[in-house]
């Protein structure tokens, strides 16, 4: 029997999808997500697809022991999964204590647990990213989930890493903003778009995890993105051909755009809710954050779907949920 953790967020979905055509799944769902909205309708998905659906809560050691019963592997994806709305306190509960928690609960089971490029923050040095790179994160995301992994990797004896940067896909609605930013025609491309930018399509995801499952060694970390880097203006400009839309790209000062982050900031907090564009957003649209997937590509990783088919998936979906 094969746990997932997050088993209703976007990538897990995706990823239970995958699992159920060969093996016996089971879901640990909150019973009442608070955060994510779209989590009942996920699980809708997941009953359908004929997973097992048990209720827990990282924080909830006995439930965890009642979910883990009979399991001998967990891909662990619960977590405070991107900068949100929430207190400090809840990124490291969640993605560092929660961790533990489950660790505690699954004894000797294979633990394939999901981190994230954010415990590097971004290339200094503009070159690409190794697995053994300093982690310097610049978000209590980031610093949460290097925590996560590195607790993970110190508690558990069979586990194996992965880290993925910036995910899209169907079901995704972290990037709809950008989807619909560019779908307006206008658009910041700063620095002229030269920024390099990993954006990887869910489904290559979830199968270069299966691929550092099956073929992965213990106690390792996994970079995978795309096998290709991409610019910003790469990126942007193809996402706008398949929205059928001429993108007319602003390139304001970066100081300037950084500026209007951090007011978007300020206000947001007044109004309590997550920036729609912040600093940091600046910051990633500015510096390359680029990563070196050599080790999974060893273990015969490669763009199982290509940038153009995986944004025209997105956008069909987008548009059939009326979201476009």
């Amino acid at each position: 029997m094969i746990l997932v953790t997050g088993a209703t967020g976007f990538i897990g979905s995706h990823l239970v999808e995958e699992l159920v055509k060969t093996e016996k799944v089971r879901c640990l769902v909150l019973k009442k997500d608070p955060i994510l909205k779209q989590s009942k309708k996920r699980e809708i998905i997941l009953r359908r697809l004929g997973a097992e659906i048990v209720y827990g809560d990282l924080l909830d050691l006995d439930s965890l022991k009642k979910a883990t019963k009979g399991v001998n592997k967990v891909f662990h994806l619960a977590a405070i999964a991107r900068p949100m709305n929430v207190p400090k306190h809840v990124y490291y509960d969640v993605n560092v204590k929660g961790t533990e928690n489950l660790i505690k609960a699954i004894g000797k089971a294979k633990l394939i647990h999901v981190s994230s490029m954010s415990v590097f923050g971004y290339s200094r040095d503009r070159t690409p990213l190794t697995e053994d790179s300093p982690k310097l994160p610049v978000s209590e995301y980031g610093e949460s989930k290097k925590q996560g992994e590195e607790l993970a990797l110190k508690l558990s004896n069979n586990i194996v890493v992965v880290r993925p940067p910036m995910i899209y896909g169907p079901r995704d609605f972290q990037f709809l903003t950008l989807f619909r930013g560019i779908n307006s025609g206008f658009f910041p491309l700063l620095k002229k778009g030269k920024a390099k930018m990993e954006f990887t399509y869910v489904k290559n995801l979830v199968k270069g995890i299966l691929l550092v499952d099956k073929k992965g060694k213990n106690k390792e970390c996994y970079n995978i993105s795309d096998a290709k880097t991409y610019t910003t203006k790469e990126v942007f400009t193809l996402i706008a051909e398949k929205e059928n839309k001429k993108l007319f790209p602003i390139s304001p000062p970066v100081f300037l755009v950084r500026f209007i982050g951090k007011i978007s900031e300020i206000i947001s907090k007044i109004i309590n809710i997550h920036p729609p564009f912040n600093s940091g957003t600046a910051l990633w649209m500015t510096n390359d954050n680029i990563m070196d997937i050599s080790k999974v590509k060893d273990l015969g990783y490669k763009n199982f779907i290509t940038l153009e088919q995986g944004v025209e998936q997105t956008v069909k979906w987008y548009k059939k949920q009326k979201l476009l």
